[in-house]
């Protein structure tokens, strides 16, 4: 005589009806198939963890899955803890250091914010917001600023690279750098060099040397006399920005 064998049965959470865990015995051939317990409302057969034991488990299980047809458990990188929804598998912790800035558990907690300086300690913590100037590191999840991005450069006492090089009158080009050209009336930082705005009265500059300022005074030059064009001939001199003869 055969012996008489367990024969699983489908899961009564796929079924959508309330059963009890009967197991029907009838006559089987071998017994090598699992024993598949019917499963009442709300719960649904699976195979235990690291064993060959299939049993009725709790529906709202993230161990197991979270959705009736699927035993598979709930799993997504740098997430310590899930817990079950109506959508499925929903992470309720992050492993310390990463968080879920994207809201969507198949990526699971996908933002490192203790090493991410655009999410630094918190989904929001970008710190170039307000200091777009600087470099940083994310150390422990603290914006540490690290450098500053050309042409800002930090030339006070705090590390806030506050200063644009290229267009300061008291750092052009370098802090330190200060416009100060001879006999001008106005000067500009332009691209990280002083330039002239405008001379001082009776000065100009005739060279086109802008390092060296205004350097020709126009009421005695002899080369540049009232104008820079305007050279004096032999036999003359400039006196109050007029050739005179000697």
């Amino acid at each position: 005589m055969r012996p008489l064998l367990r024969r699983a049965l489908p899961s009564c959470a796929l079924l959508l009806v309330g059963c009890t865990l009967l197991t029907r015995f009838e006559e089987r051939d071998d017994d090598t198939s699992p024993v598949i317990p019917q499963c009442s409302l709300g719960t649904k057969a699976c195979q235990l963890e690291a064993s060959d034991v299939i049993e009725c488990v709790a529906g709202g299980n993230p161990n197991y899955g979270c959705l009736r047809t699927v035993c598979a458990p709930c799993a997504a990188p740098n997430v310590a803890d899930f817990e079950c929804a109506e959508s499925g598998c929903v992470i309720l912790q992050c492993y310390p250091g990463f968080q879920d800035c994207d809201e969507d558990p198949r990526t699971g907690c996908e933002v490192k914010t203790d090493g991410d300086p655009k999410a630094c300690g918190s989904c929001t913590g970008d710190c170039f917001a307000s200091k777009p100037a600087a470099n940083f590191l994310c150390a422990s999840g603290t914006c540490v600023e690290t450098s500053c991005v050309a042409p800002f450069a930090n030339c006070d006492a705090d590390p806030d690279c506050e200063t644009n090089t290229e267009t300061s009158l008291e750092h052009c080009g370098h802090c330190g750098g200060v416009c100060q050209l001879a006999n001008a009336a106005s000067v500009a930082c332009v691209s990280g060099q002083c330039v002239i705005e405008q001379c001082a009265s009776n000065f100009a500059d005739c060279d086109t040397i802008g390092a060296n300022g205004c350097e020709t005074h126009l009421r005695s030059d002899d080369q540049h006399c009232g104008e820079c064009d305007e050279a004096c001939r032999a036999g003359e001199r400039c006196i109050g920005a007029a050739c005179v003869p000697l």
